[in-house]
């Protein structure tokens, strides 16, 4: 199995409140470490657009271990550990770690992929799915469904007016 790394450096704007690196930036991190993956292996965003698929996250998950700062270097590793039969599905996990190696963070980010035009899930071309399997511990490796990783609670909608007549407004 080969492993993919992708190395940011913690910038201010990454930083909040607590002056530790805020939760959002740990899903930037994730997000483009995914998207550096493909566009590594030939399948950047316009190469992806002319196939007419993008990959959607419908769930990610994140638990932290200790907290990372400004001016640190992060290095954020990508493994695919879950995959549907025909490939439509996928989970990536991502650990996070310092320069000397100390283990930051884990994120589980679960996902489809989708036709852009018709807006729904598609099988994506094989040659893509050669390329997550690369990096894929395929003694580990799980074979989902939608079941496995949809939510079982349904959104529920409010009504316009109890927002407008129940909320503090600025």
């Amino acid at each position: 199995m080969e492993i993919f790394i992708e190395k940011f450096n913690v910038r201010w704007s990454d930083v909040d409140a607590n002056r530790h690196v805020g939760n959002s930036s740990y899903m930037n991190y994730c997000s483009q470490t995914r998207m550096s993956f493909l566009n590594s292996r030939g399948f950047g965003i316009n190469h992806l657009v002319k196939w007419g698929v993008i990959p959607v996250i419908l769930k990610e998950e994140f638990i932290f271990y200790r907290e990372l700062h400004v001016d640190q270097t992060v290095y954020v590793t990508l493994e695919l550990t879950a995959i549907s039969e025909d490939g439509n599905i996928f989970e990536f996990t991502h650990k996070i770690y310092d320069s000397e190696g100390i283990h930051h963070s884990t994120s589980y980010a679960k996902g489809v992929w989708i036709d852009m035009i018709q807006r729904k899930r598609i099988t994506p071309p094989e040659e893509l799915k050669e390329a997550l399997l690369a990096v894929t511990d395929k003694n580990n490796l799980k074979i989902v469904t939608m079941d496995d990783i949809k939510d079982k609670e349904k959104p529920v909608s409010l009504d316009p007016d109890f927002l407008k007549n129940n909320s503090y407004i600025h």
